[in-house]
């Protein structure tokens, strides 16, 4: 019988771009949308995609009574966040106001302006754009160039970035690769089964592939 893994299903995000690039990694598995604790409690591996706004994608949980299933699978099974998915596992978000996230992982999502005067440092004036759009490459943290995630990938890849709020990259150990966009930036995180990608791997061509694929192989 084939593994399960389940896409959270939240009614938001590129949700059939990323199911079609787990088929291509993973052509092994069952693979299918995720919208009842039922389908979450029995997968043996989850993906929480999202694009758009972050208190849509909360709401959408909510709705769906999914939030606290979520939290608790978070805890004990793979689970692969990526973009708008990977900002909601922070404590708090302050877009169109605030609103408290998921709290997997200590931190605050800011607009990437005010992470900048934050820093003493205006992005714009630097002539470049918000939103963070397009390919930038990640500078992996050293202790984690050998993790299992980073197998058959170059040191410092290109990857694909669509987003206007992060986390700024304050040596949290749970940092695994930054970013640099007017200041570094978070852009993978690692916290035991829990993964979480500011770029969009299924978008990052040869790269995004391999990584996806280590991560069924974790």
């Amino acid at each position: 019988m084939p593994k399960r893994l389940a896409i959270i299903d939240y009614g938001l995000g590129n949700l059939y771009s990323v199911a079609k690039a787990m088929q291509i990694v993973a052509p092994e598995w069952d693979i299918s949308l995720c919208s009842t604790v039922q389908d979450l409690q029995r997968a043996d591996k989850l993906v929480f995609p999202g694009v758009g706004a972050i208190g849509d994608c909360l709401n959408g949980l909510d709705q769906l009574a999914l939030t606290e299933p979520l939290v608790a699978a978070c805890r004990t099974t793979d689970c692969l966040a990526i973009c708008v998915g990977y900002q909601a596992l922070f404590q708090r978000m302050f877009e169109f106001g605030e609103c408290n996230g998921l709290a997997l992982l200590p931190g605050e999502v800011r607009h990437l302006n005010e992470l900048g005067k934050a820093h003493g440092m205006d992005i714009s004036a630097q002539g470049l754009r918000v939103p963070h759009s397009g390919w930038n490459q990640l500078q992996l943290v050293p202790a984690f160039r050998d993790h299992q995630l980073f197998n058959g990938i170059e040191q410092n890849p290109h990857v694909y970035f669509v987003h206007s709020y992060g986390v700024a990259a304050q040596g949290q150990d749970f940092v695994a690769a930054t970013t640099h966009h007017g200041l570094d930036l978070v852009a993978l995180t690692v916290q035991h089964n829990l993964i979480g990608c500011q770029f969009h791997p299924e978008k990052s061509h040869t790269s995004g592939q391999k990584l996806l694929r280590n991560f069924i192989n974790l």
